[in-house]
């Protein structure tokens, strides 16, 4: 745990074990000036890590931030240890019958990433669920070496996975050879790993070099016709107010609206 500019992130293995010992019930009263935040991995990496050190020095407000699978980020706000959560899926009924309000700050691509040793720029996405289930092996299949291809995938209960299970394998079951608890441990596995393939948030793998973002035929991420996105979200029980309604308007306006474009997303505001 490291406090850096105002900003407290606390990174946990398994939150939903370790809030209770963290954050005892007697120390769970707001202190002043101070907001709990569980942030999706996801989020954490493409927007919230630059997104909440300009709004903490913005505001003064310290940001006690737990960075967790979407699923977790909501649990830990439904049992009342965070003030606001940030995730990269849609809520469901369970959650809105909770009283969680979504509001979306952000689309951002679902790119395909490769290391650079596979050669390949491009892929088929009608190609995509035949990879990922392992019908597809080999490089040479998709035009690259004779090499076996890794599979490296986020955990199969990150709003990564998921999404891409629902828009991508049409049915199809994920299969991998390597598999991540966090979802953007996908950049740094693939960056080490020969032959491998994955895919991530695109504003989380925008920047990082010994990865390839791969165009799906022929379409980077951010293109108009780039098939393949995802919503974040702040999620907040009832209206969000305060602190929190402070960050949510941080986000999608301003210096929130300018650290998402730069990153090649788009501020919710401008979706059609």
């Amino acid at each position: 745990m490291r406090q850096r500019q105002g900003i407290l992130f606390l990174v946990c293995v398994s939150a939903l074990i370790l809030l209770p010992c963290l954050f005892p019930k007697a120390a769970l009263a707001e202190p002043e000036n101070v907001l709990r935040y569980s942030c999706s991995a996801q989020v954490h990496e493409a927007f919230g890590e630059e997104g909440v050190r300009a709004f903490s020095k913005a505001t003064g407000t310290k940001v006690f931030a737990t960075m967790v699978p979407s699923r977790e980020a909501l649990a830990l706000l439904a049992r009342g240890y965070t003030d606001i959560a940030s995730v990269a899926e849609e809520l469901d009924p369970a959650h809105a019958g909770m009283g969680m309000v979504a509001v979306p700050f952000c689309k951002d691509w679902i790119s395909v990433i490769v290391h650079p040793d596979t050669g390949i720029k491009n892929i088929e996405r009608a190609k995509l669920p035949a990879v990922f289930s392992k019908e597809i092996t080999n490089w040479k299949e998709l035009g690259g070496p004779d090499q076996e291809i890794v599979l490296v995938v986020p955990g199969l209960k990150t709003a990564a996975s998921n999404n891409f299970q629902r828009l991508v394998m049409e049915g199809r079951e994920i299969k991998y050879d390597v598999l991540c608890y966090q979802s953007t441990f996908a950049i740094k596995t693939v960056q080490r790993i020969p032959w491998s393939i994955s895919f991530i948030s695109h504003g989380a793998a925008w920047d990082k070099t010994g990865v390839r973002e791969l165009t799906l035929d022929g379409r980077a991420p951010g293109a108009k016709d780039y098939p393949l996105f995802q919503m974040f979200s702040f999620v907040t029980k009832g209206e969000a107010k305060g602190r929190a309604k402070t960050l949510v308007e941080f986000a999608t306006q301003g210096k929130g609206v300018e650290i998402i474009t730069r990153r090649g997303m788009v501020p919710a505001g401008s979706v059609k």
